[in-house]
């Protein structure tokens, strides 16, 4: 299986056996530990918000933890992130919008004196 992300850090891809799958980071609802049927390996599930869900399996060695460990961090990261990234354009769309109509408000009080007629 191979794992990129695009420039932007918006969206995880998949690739396995020729099949790719983009997962956007916005969508990713948790990241944690998944307890496996087996001692041989340590599992990353990453939980998105449609019920779907993908394990990721590492070595269950020292250096298998440690891998397991820093990908779940910057899964965390990563679609935290992308949430915030949402909620910032969605509070500038919705600001902007309050300003414009703020402002033609204010053209509206004007008298037509004031408003160069």
């Amino acid at each position: 299986v191979e794992a990129w992300l695009d420039p932007a850090c918006q969206n995880l891809s998949l690739n396995s056996n020729s099949v790719e799958k983009k997962i956007p980071l916005v969508h990713v609802r948790h990241v944690g530990y998944s307890s496996g049927k087996d001692a041989i390996s340590q599992q990353v599930r990453v939980d998105l918000e449609d019920g779907r869900f993908c394990t990721f399996l590492f070595s269950s060695s020292r250096e298998g933890q440690r891998q397991a460990s820093f990908f779940l961090r910057c899964m965390k990261v990563l679609s935290e992130a992308a949430r915030f990234e949402v909620a910032k354009q969605e509070l500038l769309r919705i600001t902007s919008f309050d300003n414009i109509a703020e402002m033609h408000n204010e053209e509206a009080k004007l008298s037509p004196e004031q408003h160069g007629s």
